[in-house]
């Protein structure tokens, strides 16, 4: 029995569906990971897929930023097994920090005034790497900078210190995140819930017509029976043709 059952676990996991990295476009990658039964632990499908865009990224020594992501859920019904799908691009971790380091290198050669210079020289190139790696919440983006700019001037006027600035920075920016997943999770949801809304039509249309015979029938073609009657010339043709 024992036997039975783990050559059983060995054919499911054997029929689990990974589609690999998957080019979408320029610099834009998808990957898929699908459960082999409906049994399966269907939470450890979306990690493992980053992982693999984060490898696959790693590879080109470059980091994953994802675009999309579409969680996996129970299963719903026999044959629709849990399924994970994310989209991702790599981008070079270090382009951003470079700009950040470059600008700030200004400020204290004293080519720029003071922070807000600092920040008025690089946010225009941050929000511009930015949309390079197709991130799609711009507006935090935005928001970010905006920020960064204000808290600047006041660093500048003695409003604030530095520590002050930083600290607060980083707490802005854990903010950013927490949005930034909770909009993915957003729309996972609503795409499992269309998904399961229609598939609930489609069970109720199917329930309203059962046992109508009438109504199954009516898309089928009508049968015609024609007759064939052949005259031999000069004579009257008799035959009669049902209408």
């Amino acid at each position: 029995m024992r036997i039975i059952v783990l050559l059983s676990v060995l054919v499911l996991a054997g029929c689990a569906v990974n589609s690999g990295v998957i080019p979408l476009g320029q610099n834009a990658y998808g990957v898929s990971r699908q459960a082999a039964s409906g049994f399966s632990n269907y939470r450890e499908l979306k990690p493992e897929a980053i992982n693999e865009a984060n490898q696959y990224c790693a590879g080109q020594k470059q980091t994953a930023v994802l675009t999309s992501v579409k969680d996996a859920r129970p299963t719903s019904g026999p044959g629709d097994f849990p399924k994970a799908e994310i989209q991702f691009t790599c981008v070079d971790p270090t382009k951003i920090d470079s700009i950040l380091t470059e600008c700030n290198q200004k400020r204290l050669r004293k080519e720029v005034s003071g922070y807000k210079g600092s920040v008025e020289c690089s946010s225009p190139r941050v929000i511009a790497a930015w949309r390079e790696r197709q991130y799609p919440y711009m507006d935090l983006i935005n928001v970010y900078e905006a920020a960064r700019l204000v808290g600047a001037e006041n660093v500048d006027r003695g409003k604030i210190s530095v520590a002050e600035y930083k600290f607060q920075l980083a707490e802005l920016q854990s903010r950013l995140t927490a949005e930034d997943q909770r909009r993915n999770l957003a729309i996972a949801n609503a795409q499992t819930a269309q998904a399961q809304a229609q598939a609930t039509r489609n069970q109720a249309s199917a329930a309203m017509l059962q046992g109508l015979s009438a109504f199954q029938m009516a898309n089928r073609p009508q049968a015609i029976n024609v007759n064939i009657c052949r005259t031999m010339p000069g004579q009257i043709d008799t035959c009669s043709y049902p209408r």
